[in-house]
């Protein structure tokens, strides 16, 4: 069970998680990521981007926050969070300190929010 992240208002279910490099696990960044279900991809901050020399892979129309729609490139990284590991993992990049672990990384897991209390767990079975 953790604690949801009290630094957002409203606090926010948030995971310490590392994002390396497929094929070079020494190529990492360690940051926070909110779950989010809103979001279909992991996104990620693109100055991590140029850190970890990520390379486009593809492209995808994605939609923003805001409604509109860009065509984005897509990475490919490996995450690790929590004990768990998933590994060629797409995402998008965005201007952004923290980074959100969207769908695409959620529906592998089974995900439990107990907002009143502000803790939630997560399992893989």
């Amino acid at each position: 069970m953790w604690r949801y992240d009290h630094s957002l208002n409203p606090p926010a279910p948030m995971l310490d998680v590392v994002i390396a490099t497929p094929g070079f696990p020494e190529h990492n960044v360690s940051l926070r990521g909110k779950l989010d279900i809103g979001a279909d991809l992991v996104v990620i901050s693109e100055q991590f981007v140029k850190g970890l020399d990520l390379p486009i892979r593809y492209h995808v129309r994605a939609r923003g926050y805001d409604g509109s729609y860009r065509s984005c490139p897509v990475y490919v990284v490996d995450l690790k969070l929590n004990g768990f590991n998933v590994d060629s993992t797409p995402c998008i990049a965005t201007r952004r300190d923290n980074f959100l672990l969207g769908r695409e990384v959620l529906n592998l897991f089974f995900i439990t929010l107990d907002g009143p209390n502000l803790t939630f767990d997560m399992k893989q079975e």
